[in-house]
């Protein structure tokens, strides 16, 4: 997040705000059920310029990495936030503005799958609080969008069926019993025939 701020410090601004578009995007999608990688995990995980590459939009960079953790999906963002220049009315009410863009890849292929912008405005007398509110509300719209893509992408994909054959040589039984166990808990799997 980028966060443009008149009276407050960059540090504590961001300090303050820091993955609060994060974080609400994580808890809309945990609440539709998806499973979300640890943010700090991912972060101690991701090199420098594997950050800075997917974040000015190298999206095969973003779906390597998300492969390396053995996620699905890889959702990249940017986040901005400025003040207005003047109070609002002539009141110690402060407008500050939020911005967010988010792209969710294909771990793997770094295919792009679904896409989100949201806006959001917010008044209150302290601007970390105004910044905060402002973001909440660009954060929402962006999970509704995210979520919908995604699932409008998964149902498009497993819509329909398809058959594939997989030879495996050299296992044992054992091994295959695992394998059939592992593939029958992919998503999209509906039969496995030995």
């Amino acid at each position: 997040e980028d966060n443009i701020l008149s009276n407050a410090s960059y540090w504590e601004a961001y300090s303050v705000s820091t993955s609060q578009a994060e974080s609400v995007v994580n808890k809309r999608m945990k609440e539709k059920g998806f499973n979300i990688v640890d943010p700090n995990f991912m972060r101690k995980s991701l090199k420098p310029q594997e950050a800075r590459a997917a974040w000015e939009g190298d999206y095969a960079t973003a779906g390597r990495f998300g492969q390396r953790l053995g996620a699905e999906i890889v959702i990249v963002g940017q986040a901005a936030s400025t003040r207005s220049a003047n109070n609002i009315m002539g009141s110690d009410l402060l407008s500050v503005s939020s911005t967010i863009n988010a792209t969710a890849v294909k771990a793997g292929t770094g295919e792009i799958i679904a896409q989100a912008s949201g806006k959001g405005t917010a008044a209150h007398i302290n601007e970390i609080a105004a910044m905060q509110e402002a973001l909440q509300k660009a954060s929402d719209q962006v999970a509704d969008q995210l979520i919908e893509g995604i699932l409008d992408t998964w149902q498009k994909e497993s819509s329909g069926t398809r058959a594939i054959a997989l030879s495996v040589n050299g296992i044992s039984t054992q091994e295959l019993e695992r394998l059939k166990s592992s593939l029958e808990k992919m998503r999209g799997v509906s039969e496995i025939l030995v």
